[in-house]
């Protein structure tokens, strides 16, 4: 991707952001400050809590009330399993918000991971692969697929960040369109 394409690419991408952060109630900066987090372990636990508000924000449009209420107690694993289930997202979005998951328990339930840098998933050619497999939307392992060290730790955050946007993403638009059918079915209803 050239420079000139590059930019293109950031720019429309900016156009987007807010509105995706204020589809999980976010503050509309919220999502470009995350890209732009101080340090590796604040990232991945800020992005896992992203995932986290985006399977309960696709619960509550996708299942009945009471049955959301009920779903939204049980741990964030099970909430993605019962998504996929339910058609809701793919099996290859949730083995990646699975894998971030685990990724961020790790991190959060040790103190001496506080120190973790993204660097050590991607220092390698093998552990690139691995990275982008398992962590990174296709549409985003570009970002990561060069060889050189072209800064892999920036290109594995983008990628991170740009994979957990596209589950954002995937949240709002369900939303519009459980509203679009909510107001065709108050409009085609009978009157009481």
């Amino acid at each position: 991707m050239s420079n000139r394409q590059s930019d293109a690419f950031w720019d429309r991408l900016d156009e987007h952001i807010e509105s995706l952060s204020e589809t999980l109630g976010l503050h509309p900066r919220f999502l470009h400050d995350l890209a732009e987090e101080a340090d590796d372990w604040s990232f991945i636990v800020k992005l896992h809590a992203v995932i986290e508000a985006a399977v309960n924000e696709l619960m509550a449009t996708k299942l009945d009330k009471p049955v959301a209420d009920v779903i939204e107690r049980l741990n964030v694993s099970f909430r993605i399993d019962i998504l996929q289930a339910s058609g809701a997202i793919s099996r290859d979005d949730a083995q990646r918000m699975q894998t971030l998951g685990k990724l961020r328990n790790k991190l959060a339930h040790r103190v001496e991971h506080t120190n973790f840098e993204l660097i050590a998933l991607v220092d390698t050619d093998g552990k690139r692969k691995d990275f982008v497999e398992s962590y990174i939307h296709p549409e985003w392992r570009f970002l990561l697929q060069q060889t050189e060290t072209d800064h892999p730790q920036f290109r594995a955050r983008y990628g991170l960040w740009l994979s957990v946007l596209q589950v954002v993403a995937i949240t709002k638009d369900e939303k519009q369109k459980a509203r679009a059918l909510a107001a065709l079915h108050k409009l085609t209803s009978p009157s009481t």
